[in-house]
């Protein structure tokens, strides 16, 4: 499987007077090709800084092609590929966002899911991740346990 085209880092979270936001880097093939930014200023739309003339059209086409979000399709046809373009990055902001977030509760806890939890909800241990650990939870749970979420961050088996 070809991996996405798109990543963001260096990201910095912050909040103001009209609520939370971020400004990030946009990668298109490990390239930075824009500074991006949600300062709430502007309810709905983000702000970037496009370092390359033609990345703003490879990002809207990426997301357009690929018929993402069409929950939006609602929305003003002039803005329609903006704001499709714009939940994308979001959504990879908030997904590298949730990954940092959950890698720190995985050095101090220990996370998991059982059969008719929600996806993305986890349970968790009070003490670590550990060998020790994943036998509690294989006695305790057998095959109710679907996923130890630490076992995604950490070397253990």
């Amino acid at each position: 499987m070809t991996p996405a085209p798109y990543t963001v880092g260096q990201i910095i979270s912050f909040s103001t007077d009209n609520g939370p936001g971020f400004s990030a880097c946009l990668y298109e093939n490990g390239r930075m090709v824009a500074v991006v930014m949600d300062d709430e200023e502007q309810p709905g739309f983000l702000l970037y800084r496009w370092r390359e003339r033609d990345a703003r059209r490879r990002l809207l086409d990426y997301v357009e092609g690929r018929g993402l979000f069409p929950d939006l399709a609602g929305f003003d046809p002039q803005n329609l590929r903006v704001a499709r373009a714009d939940r994308f990055v979001a959504e990879l902001v908030d997904a590298d966002l949730s990954e940092r977030n959950f890698r720190n509760l995985c050095t101090q806890k220990t996370l998991f899911r059982l059969s008719g939890d929600a996806e993305g909800e986890y349970r968790s241990l009070s003490n670590p991740w550990s060998p020790q650990a994943r036998a509690y939870l294989i006695e305790t749970f057998g095959d109710r346990l679907i996923e130890v979420l630490n076992e995604r961050f950490s070397g253990l088996p």
